[in-house]
């Protein structure tokens, strides 16, 4: 059976802004994770204000598609702008049983020190 893949996702709001600085610190990450996993990069320079960009719409297919079993961001604030939106993409995560890894922030549902992070599925009570 094949291991399903890993995603790396960067994003810059402009295009006065560089990609570059987010890489080291994802490299890292990856070198001491991988696995042997297949890494596709995604990327996106565009406003965090929606969600629907070009790269995440195609990492969003490929998590349909079953190709993708870990996201990887630099940090939360590269994937979305609110904390609605954040909580509302990772429990979607967690629903399609992908795993999520915040590098700075020290998020990381690949431990279990780490599954607790997500929200619950629906309401409070």
């Amino acid at each position: 059976m094949c291991k399903k893949g890993i995603a790396v996702y960067l994003r810059v709001s402009t295009t006065g802004q560089d990609l570059a600085s987010q890489e080291p610190d994802l490299k890292a990450w990856l070198r001491g994770n991988r696995k042997g996993r297949r890494v596709t990069w995604y990327r996106d320079t565009f406003t965090g204000a929606t969600m629907k960009r070009p790269g995440m719409q195609d990492l969003e297919a490929d998590i349909r598609t079953g190709k993708i079993g870990t996201v990887v961001v630099w940090r939360l604030d590269r994937l979305g702008r609110t904390v609605l939106e954040l909580l509302t993409w990772l429990d979607a995560l967690d629903v399609a049983g992908v795993e999520f890894v915040s590098v700075r922030d020290a998020v990381d549902t690949t431990t279990a020190a780490g599954r607790p992070t997500l929200p619950c599925h629906g309401p409070i009570p």
